[in-house]
């Protein structure tokens, strides 16, 4: 359930799924954007920490973006449960996901999540993310 400091009701929240590998979720009120975030089940055979996963049903945490005027508001942890809830529901016994120091990873190690390991300049950012394993 949304806090209600969100703002939002259920209602706003809109699930867009094409398939049983991905989902994305939307959040509006109104006409006005507030959010969205996208999960899909992976394996990346390039990452060795996330090839060493025995389970290879694992679900990728993977892009969480809230507007402005909607941080700090609860949104953000609403997709969270929500994305491992879908993960959980579809078979998953595990998720990953890059954390950038800072909110993203402190709310991932909230719920239980390790770090198994880090990249320096990760993708070319400049920035460091390490890489979190939940298991769920």
């Amino acid at each position: 359930q949304l806090p209600k400091e969100a703002g939002l009701a259920e209602k706003d929240i809109h699930w867009i799924q094409n398939s049983t590998r991905y989902f994305m979720l939307v959040a509006t009120s109104g006409d006005e954007f507030a959010g969205f975030t996208i999960g899909f089940f992976h394996n990346f055979d390039d990452e060795p920490e996330i090839a060493a996963i025995p389970d290879k049903r694992i679900f990728h945490l993977c892009i969480n973006v809230i507007a402005p005027t909607y941080q700090g508001r609860g949104l953000g942890t609403k997709f969270l449960y929500e994305r491992i809830a879908y993960a959980k529901r579809s078979g998953g016994k595990t998720c990953t996901s890059y954390g950038r120091s800072g909110v993203s990873l402190h709310n991932l190690q909230k719920i239980g999540g390790k770090v198994i390991g880090v990249r320096e300049n990760f993708q070319g950012s400049g920035e460091t993310f390490s890489i979190v394993r939940i298991d769920i």
